[in-house]
C-alpha cells in the first residue's frame, strides 16, 4: 500500500521542486520600500514576486537542502514567443532533469527515456508554491521586515512569514533588492528550526538563452507517457468521494483524484489541499490485514509529516494516510477527520 502513496508523494516533490527552486523576477515589476515595515502584507509581497517571477531569462546554480541531504541543481529560464521554458539539471544525486514547456512538465531520464508529468498527480498547489495566494493569506501568516542580507553576493531584503497558529510553519524568504527574484527561501518548524531550505550560490539575469537549450528528443518505445499540463483547472471537491471534516484555517481543496493500482485492483483516493503556500496530501484505499496490509508508523522526517490510520466504511476497512508539509499535530487531526460524503 504506501509505496503507492510514496510514488505519489514522490511524483509531486519532483514538481514542487521543479517550480518552487526556481523563480525569477522582472526588475521593472519589483521595487522594494526603503522604510522597514511599509511592505507589511504577505499577500502583496508574494502576489508581487509571482507575477515579476514569469518574464525574464536568468541563469544559476543553486543547493536544496532537506532530511538531512544536500543536492546541488543547475537552473536555466526564460520566455520566447509568450511561453516560458525552464530547464532543471541535478548536479549531484542522480535523477532526472525536469524541463518545463509551458503548462507542460517533461522528466528527462539519464538513459534517454522521457515522461510527462500529468495532471493526475497531485501537482497543482506544489508546483506553484508562492503563486496561489489569496488576500485571506494575511489572516494567517505575519510578515515581517527584517532588514538587509546578502545571498550569492546580491544584496537582499530577508522577510518572515510567520503562523498565525500552531497549524502550518513559518517561511522566512531572501528577495533580490534589484531584480525582485526571490533568492533563497527556508522552511522553519514549530522552534523556528531550519526544515527544508533553498538557496542560489551563482545567479546571472537578463541572459541570452537561445530556443535550442530546451530542446529533447522522444525514445519512441521507451516513452512511458502519462500525460501532464499544470495549467489544466483543478477537480472541484464536488467530485470527491472523500473529504477532510478539519482542515486549518485558510485551507481547501485544490485536486482530488482516482486511481487504481494496476497489480492489485485497488482504488486509490487522493486529495490535496492547500492555502496558497502550504499543502498536504490524503490518500484513501481499501485495507485488509488478511491481505497482508500494514499501517505504516507515523514519521516526521524534515518538513514532511506522515500519519496513517484505519476507519470503518460500511462493512470495509479504509487505510487514511496524511502526508504535507505541517506540524504532525495538525497532520493527526486532519486524519482523524476524514469521512466519506454522504
Amino acid at each position: 500500500m504506501f509505496s503507492t502513496n510514496q510514488r505519489c508523494y514522490r511524483a509531486s516533490g519532483i514538481v514542487i521542486l521543479c517550480l518552487l527552486l526556481s523563480g525569477a523576477a522582472n526588475a521593472s515589476d519589483f521595487v522594494r520600500e526603503d522604510s522597514i515595515g511599509k511592505t507589511s502584507s504577505a499577500y502583496e509581497l508574494l502576489t508581487r514576486m509571482s507575477s515579476a517571477s514569469r518574464s525574464v531569462s536568468y541563469g544559476g546554480r543553486f543547493i536544496y537542502m532537506a532530511n538531512s541531504s544536500l543536492r546541488a541543481l543547475k537552473v536555466i529560464h526564460t520566455t520566447l514567443n509568450g511561453q516560458e521554458y525552464e530547464r532543471l539539471t541535478p548536479l549531484s544525486g542522480g535523477g532526472p532533469e525536469i524541463l518545463r514547456k509551458g503548462d507542460e512538465l517533461i522528466c528527462l531520464h539519464p538513459e534517454g527515456s522521457f515522461m510527462r508529468l500529468d495532471n493526475s498527480i497531485p501537482s497543482g498547489p506544489f508546483a506553484n508554491k508562492f503563486s496561489q495566494v489569496g488576500e485571506n493569506i494575511d489572516q494567517y501568516y505575519r510578515l515581517l521586515d527584517e532588514g538587509l542580507d546578502q545571498v550569492a553576493g546580491r544584496e537582499t531584503t530577508r522577510y518572515l512569514m510567520q503562523p498565525l497558529d500552531q497549524y502550518r510553519y513559518g517561511y522566512s524568504v531572501w528577495i533580490d533588492n534589484k531584480s525582485g527574484l526571490l533568492l533563497k527561501t527556508t522552511l522553519r518548524g514549530e522552534n523556528a528550526e531550519e526544515l527544508e531550505t533553498f538557496e542560489y550560490v551563482e545567479l546571472n539575469v537578463g541572459i541570452d538563452l537561445p530556443l535550442k537549450l530546451f530542446e529533447y528528443k522522444p525514445t519512441g518505445k521507451d516513452d512511458k507517457s502519462l500525460v501532464v499540463n499544470l495549467a489544466g483547472e483543478m477537480s472541484s471537491n464536488l467530485d470527491a468521494d472523500w473529504e477532510a471534516g478539519w482542515v486549518p484555517g485558510g485551507f481547501s481543496m485544490a485536486a482530488c483524484d482516482v486511481r487504481h493500482i494496476s497489480e492489485q485492483s485497488k482504488e486509490v483516493n487522493a486529495l490535496v489541499y492547500s492555502d496558497g503556500i502550504s499543502s498536504f496530501t490524503v490518500f484513501i484505499e481499501p485495507f485488509s490485514s488478511a491481505k497482508g496490509d500494514t499501517i505504516i508508523p507515523s514519521k516526521h522526517q524534515g518538513a514532511t509529516a506522515m500519519h496513517s490510520h484505519t476507519v470503518r466504511d460500511g462493512s470495509h476497512s479504509m487505510l487514511v494516510t496524511v502526508v504535507g508539509e505541517l506540524p504532525m499535530s495538525a497532520i493527526e487531526k486532519i486524519g482523524a477527520s476524514v469521512v466519506r460524503k454522504n
